[in-house]
């Protein structure tokens, strides 16, 4: 039927056209008025009404084409300025809306995972639950929620710049999405500094490619908060409330268990040094806190303590394990050396605790070589916990270039 070829070419139309919808309602209706005129003048010649439709939008050419052709006048450096900064302000708005919306699924899940593992861990006495000292799972979790606001973005940002700048979507799309993805790319792999692991680095390189999904799988997540989404979110928070309250009651009274630990592996690093028969502490006091620049350690020589025997002290980080009361039997070595300064009885040293990748507990050795040539263990911290703290791609170079 001619009239519902003449529908799907003007349907086709309509939908690249890059017009504000009162102009492209208008000039979908001269198209329209000029297909009949074309079409009566070539049945008044003798042509089929069939033919005489697929000749006169043979001329007219396909619906992008006539679309290029119509917009081509209006398209200016002026108008592709204002596609940008109409395009910016709907991508962001929309990235917003995904980012908060996955957040807060992201919130509910893990709170509503953790009430359950950790329930059932107690009832079942089997010690389960999905707590981590790893920072670099929470930012996993936020570069998903950046990726899903990607995605909301990416399925208005080519629309919204061809709209604005007089081109068309397909013609624009490929390079708004270049564009759009270099930028977020940057933003995520190269300036974001946050608790990095080998999940957090790989979400935050994938997230800027939610904006080419977006724009080429719309329809993938739904476009608005629905019921159905919404009944969602609170099942699992209501899971989370009931999961949470039974693993306090279950494990209300329960011993806390201390491991013991016989031998901390400090023979790995050297012999210990003690400066009295009866293996009295060398330092009064020691403290570490974390700083700008670092991990901050300052310790107290006991009374009557001294080092003089000693040179090139320092304080060594070496990874452990057991909450680090224990060192990693794995290590081969420290991962952070820093000079340790000595005024006195006053020791003081800056260390990097947060710069090596995999390292989520570490001790604070301290350590000096004796007239003996022999570099002797002096003190050991029970250490702290940390985790590789950058950009995403100081984590790749930081791996790359490991021994």
């Amino acid at each position: 039927m001619p009239e519902d070829a003449r529908d799907r070419y003007l349907a086709e139309l309509a939908g690249v056209l890059p017009m504000p919808d009162d102009r492209r309602a208008e000039t979908i209706e001269e198209i329209a008025a000029h297909l009949d005129d074309a079409v009566a003048d070539r049945v008044e010649r003798g042509a089929e009404p069939d033919q005489a439709e697929a000749d006169a939008q043979a001329r007219l050419g396909s619906p992008t084409e006539l679309a290029r052709s119509l917009a081509r006048p209006e398209q200016s450096p002026w108008r592709s300025l204002a596609g940008v900064g109409t395009a910016l302000w709907s991508g962001t708005g929309h990235w917003i809306y995904g980012y908060l919306f996955a957040s807060l699924l992201i919130i509910v899940a893990v709170l509503a995972s953790s009430a359950l593992i950790q329930a059932a861990g107690l009832l079942l006495d089997t010690g389960w639950n999905l707590q981590t000292s790893d920072g670099g799972w929470n930012t996993m979790f936020t570069a998903v929620a950046i990726g899903v606001g990607c995605y909301f973005a990416g399925r208005v940002l080519p629309d919204r710049f061809a709209r604005a700048s007089g081109h068309l979507t397909v013609d624009v799309k490929p390079w708004v999405l270049t564009v759009g993805v270099a930028l977020v790319a940057v933003m995520t792999v190269l300036v974001l500094e946050s608790p990095q692991n080998w999940a957090s680095v790989l979400a935050l390189v994938i997230a800027p490619f939610g904006l080419v999904l977006g724009a080429y799988r719309p329809s993938l997540l739904p476009g608005r908060t629905r019921f159905g989404l919404v009944a969602i979110v609170l099942t699992l928070l209501v899971v989370s409330i009931v999961g949470l309250t039974v693993a306090s009651a279950a494990g209300r009274g329960a011993p806390v268990e201390v491991p013991e630990v016989a031998d901390r592996g400090l023979s790995t690093i050297g012999p210990e040094w003690h400066p009295t028969a009866d293996f009295a502490p060398i330092l009064e006091s020691s403290s570490w806190g974390e700083g700008a620049d670092g991990t901050g350690w300052e310790a107290t020589l006991a009374s009557g303590v001294s080092l003089d025997e000693f040179e090139d002290l320092r304080l060594e980080a070496w990874a452990s394990t057991d909450g680090g009361m224990r060192l990693d039997p794995a290590s081969d070595g420290p991962f952070a050396i820093a000079p340790v300064a000595q005024s006195g009885r006053h020791l003081a040293a800056t260390i990097d605790t947060a710069g090596e990748p995999g390292v989520t507990f570490w001790n604070l050795i301290l350590t000096g070589v004796a007239d003996d040539g022999v570099r002797y263990v002096l003190d050991a911290s029970m250490g702290g916990q940390s985790t590789f703290t950058g950009s995403a791609w100081d984590w790749i170079v930081a791996v790359a270039t490991e021994d």
